[in-house]
């Protein structure tokens, strides 16, 4: 950031991190409701928390913002609205009339972009726990014609997961793939 290029943050939004500070986020806490199919955490085994982090500025503002992040994070939607010379937004970009070929142009008539400050507006999701449950592992590959019960129980035994077996053995002789 320099004075030429400055950067003015316009929010940062979270999920609350406990019951005391859901009481007390207020303006702060982001609305996830009409984005979970962005969210990595509604299709796969874990725990994240969402941010929303928006600026005007410019694009070696965003880069710099991304490559800052460290992960376990994911990028799940990025927005990018330009600002008008105005300095309101607007989405569409400005038309361009370009000389047909041969015709001579003036260096005042090329279009020249000197002042590009846009709005972005990153979710990024971080992840914070991944379910590696052994228990639903098996449960999810396990099935009829490939497990030998005594050389499950043995393998789970060897591998420190003996705890496993009768509730494992039960839940696979209870299903009919299994």
């Amino acid at each position: 950031v320099t004075p030429e290029h400055p950067i003015e943050l316009v929010h940062i939004k979270r999920e609350p991190v406990g019951r005391t500070d859901e009481r007390n986020i207020a303006m702060d806490q982001i609305e996830l409701e009409d984005r979970k199919d962005f969210l990595l955490r509604t299709s796969l085994s874990l725990t994240s928390m969402g941010f929303e982090l928006s600026f005007i500025g410019h694009t070696p503002h965003a880069r710099t913002f991304l490559n800052s992040l460290s992960p376990p994070y994911f990028l799940r939607d990025l927005k990018v609205v330009r600002e008008d010379t105005a300095g309101s937004n607007s989405a569409p970009a400005p038309g361009f009339d370009f000389a047909p070929e041969g015709s001579p142009t003036e260096e005042s008539e090329l279009p020249i972009v000197q002042d590009v400050r846009s709005k972005f507006t990153f979710l990024v999701e971080y992840v914070t726990d991944i379910d590696r449950g052994p228990e639903e592992f098996f449960k999810r590959i396990i099935r009829k014609e490939n497990y030998d019960e005594e050389k499950l129980s043995e393998f789970l035994e060897k591998s420190g997961h003996g705890k496993l077996i009768d509730s494992l053995l039960e839940f696979l002789s209870k299903r009919e793939d299994a």
